[in-house]
């Protein structure tokens, strides 16, 4: 492993008026990796280890050091101040990726909160749009990654063809039916040479399709964007709003079905209808706005952006932005007294509803 602690970002330097420190090794191991399957904060590796071959670039360490002492998004313990967090993680984006970068690796452990401020930690994945480097394997907290980005190919585009390919095939189907009876008089060499022609413009038009599909996928904006939606999601269906109580069996089955712990796993649940009514009651509000509101946007925006290969998300993203703020703004509003519990775990303190700060006595996920 390379030690860049003196470069944040990939192909740049720090600030020449920016202060470094020495930090020592201590020594201690890290825990055993953790999987949201297990009902834990997922902490296992970010690159999956079937993309670790020859050709993934050397890994570099960053260090990042704030301030502020914060408190990751997991442990934060109100609804509302969750998603004013992720308020504040989406206009740390949103400036990110109008300087043409993506962060790559927007997880519950890279959302933070610092008193009042919430911050987006973690750029050691973060990656100029521009970027011809051929390391863009799937990157990212695997619960939190994108669902293009897992499969490494446009989801959207290959579902919005087929559905094409499908209208393409009955119109083909009317039109050689009219062919046959407006040839039914003609000899089988005019026959004959026809049908060889059609084969050349198959086979030409199967080239066509092939070379259009040459193209490498990249990451863009509104990868990040659903990875800010996923933790919006697993927020909701990881907890719970009473001390002591447990998930209930159906909030279990559908925190399973969209946190399966293995790649290639989420695209259907997030294609389909996602269930808000198994959520605790006072959750539900904010839910529907995640479930329906955001999630459908987003979908709609990678459609639009798809109908061309490299996706033309610009004009997608510009719309998708809008949702988004109004959204968690909206999300934040409805959930403000909202508490946050993990199943099973009590409180034995009082807390300040309106102030989130990292004390001993807060429970911590491991």
């Amino acid at each position: 492993m390379i030690d860049g602690t003196a470069s944040l970002l990939r192909g740049s330097d720090l600030p020449a008026d920016c202060t470094s420190y020495a930090l020592s090794v201590d020594g201690i191991l890290k825990a055993k990796p953790t999987w949201s399957s297990e009902r834990f904060t997922p902490s296992f590796p970010r690159v999956p280890g079937a993309t670790m071959h020859s050709k993934i670039h050397h890994r570099i360490h960053f260090r990042l050091v704030f301030k502020e002492v914060c408190t990751p998004i997991y442990e934060l313990q109100h609804l509302g101040t969750v998603f004013k967090t992720l308020q504040d993680v989406y206009k740390a984006l949103q400036f990110l990726h109008s300087a043409g970068w993506v962060h790559r690796d927007v997880s519950t452990g890279n959302a933070l909160r610092a008193g009042k401020v919430g911050k987006l930690a973690d750029l050691e994945y973060a990656k100029r749009m521009d970027s011809e480097a051929t390391h863009d394997v799937p990157t990212g907290t695997l619960d939190f990654m994108a669902c293009e980005v897992e499969a490494q190919t446009y989801l959207f585009e290959l579902h919005d063809k087929e559905d094409q390919d499908d209208e393409e095939d009955e119109d083909a189907e009317d039109a050689e039916e009219d062919e046959e009876d407006e040839d039914s008089e003609e000899d089988e060499d005019d026959e004959d040479s026809k049908e060889g022609e059609d084969d050349e413009d198959d086979k030409d038009g199967e080239e066509d399709e092939n070379d259009q599909h040459v193209l490498p996928f990249k990451f863009n904006p509104l990868h990040d964007m659903e990875s800010l939606w996923w933790i919006s999601i697993w927020i909701l269906y990881h907890h719970v709003d009473k001390a002591g109580k447990q998930l209930s069996e159906a909030q279990k089955q559908w925190f399973d079905e969209l946190f399966p712990g293995r790649l290639n796993a989420r695209f259907c649940a997030f294609s389909g209808r996602v269930n808000s009514e198994v959520l605790p009651t006072s959750f539900r509000p904010a839910a529907r706005i995640v479930t329906l509101t955001m999630r459908q946007e987003l979908r709609v925006a990678y459609v639009a952006s798809e109908k061309s290969i490299p996706p033309a998300y610009i004009d997608a993203l510009a719309t998708l932005q809008l949702v988004f703020t109004r959204s968690l703004a909206r999300a934040a509003a409805c959930s403000k007294h909202v508490k946050l519990y993990t199943p099973s775990a009590k409180r034995s303190y009082q807390e300040d509803p309106t102030v989130e700060t990292r004390d001993s006595k807060h429970p911590k996920l491991e």
